[in-house]
């Protein structure tokens, strides 16, 4: 039985989420591709739900298909944004997306998605997004765009 070929748009955005991937492994540790995947989805809803709807779009439109995919999981638009105003219950938020057993900690998490989106974001959007943030959270999100 001879496989299907892939659709290039799907394969393309396959490759970008892998490499998303691995950059986050690398931060976490590239031992353990469910850990990654894990920080990954939890930091990314915590933060999708602290954001209005139009920085939501505008920062989905940055990631490949399979991440903005993972991103958008279950987000309701008309929903209010967060009321997380501290760095401590962002924390919260992300600690109850982790997955259980949670062999990764919610700052840990959070600190190694924000490196990654530092360099897979525009330096622009990033201060945008970082800039809509409580100042208690801004703090979790050191070093803007070190690459500018």
């Amino acid at each position: 039985m001879m496989s299907s070929p892939r659709l290039q748009p799907f394969e393309s955005s396959l490759q970008k989420a892998d490499a998303w991937m691995k950059d986050v492994m690398e931060e976490l540790g590239p031992d353990d591709a469910q850990k990654a995947y894990r920080s990954l989805r939890a930091v990314l809803h915590a933060l999708r739900d602290r954001l209005m709807p139009g920085e939501v779009t505008d920062m989905a439109s940055e990631m490949p298909m399979l991440i903005r995919g993972l991103f958008y999981e279950g987000w309701k638009a008309t929903a209010p944004t967060g009321d997380v105003d501290s760095a401590n219950e962002f924390l919260a938020k992300v600690n109850e997306q982790l997955m259980v057993p949670a062999d990764v900690g919610p700052e840990e998490s959070a600190r190694a998605v924000f490196r990654v989106l530092e360099n897979r974001i525009s330096c622009g959007e990033i201060g945008d997004i970082r800039g809509m943030l409580p100042k208690g959270l801004q703090s979790l999100w050191a070093g803007v765009c070190a690459r500018a």
